[in-house]
């Protein structure tokens, strides 16, 4: 058996494994995108992720332009970090647009190659959340003023008597 010991070995270029790490890792994690489907109603001003409302059961009954399509990718793998991850990143993102609210429309899994394939690093899947975000074109109804309280009746105070004088309901 012959031993190549003097012989170099071939080796990366410099700068390959991390230039790889970078590439892999940027596959990971939550990403959101969109595209524009209206011009808003108006200027939209970037806001507060939290004053992004999220509709889940269907748009609201409040009149609402359809301004973009927001798609959030989550890749599995070493990343899967959950439902809740995406929403906010998705609020997050609706926010920097702009958006009253993002109305979600569904959510798909997609398989990548099984883990003990060997590929499984370029493709391990993804699950996609769709939505919408929403432009109101109305300002929101007014809200009523509570009724005011009733009047109070302090315990344990005496009757007062009738216009004949009795107290008791007799007549």
């Amino acid at each position: 058996m012959r031993e190549d010991r003097g012989m170099p070995h071939p080796t990366h270029p410099p700068g390959l494994a991390p230039a790889l790490a970078v590439l892999v890792l940027s596959a990971c994690g939550t990403s959101v995108s969109e595209t524009y489907v209206n011009d808003p109603p108006a200027t939209m001003v970037p806001r507060g992720p939290r004053s992004v409302r999220i509709y889940a059961s269907g748009p609201p009954a409040r009149p609402h332009l359809d301004v973009a399509i927001l798609q959030a990718v989550q890749t599995h793998g070493f990343n899967e970090q959950g439902l809740d991850i995406m929403l906010d990143q998705l609020r997050a993102r609706a926010a920097e647009l702009g958006c009253d609210g993002v109305v979600v429309g569904g959510i798909r899994e997609r398989d990548g190659f099984p883990p003990d394939s060997g590929f499984y690093l370029l493709d391990p899947g993804a699950t996609t959340l769709h939505a919408t975000c929403i432009a109101f074109t109305s300002p929101p109804p007014a809200k009523k003023p509570p009724p005011p309280p009733a009047p109070a009746v302090p315990v344990g105070e005496p009757s007062r008597p009738s216009a004949n004088g009795c107290a008791c309901g007799a007549p």
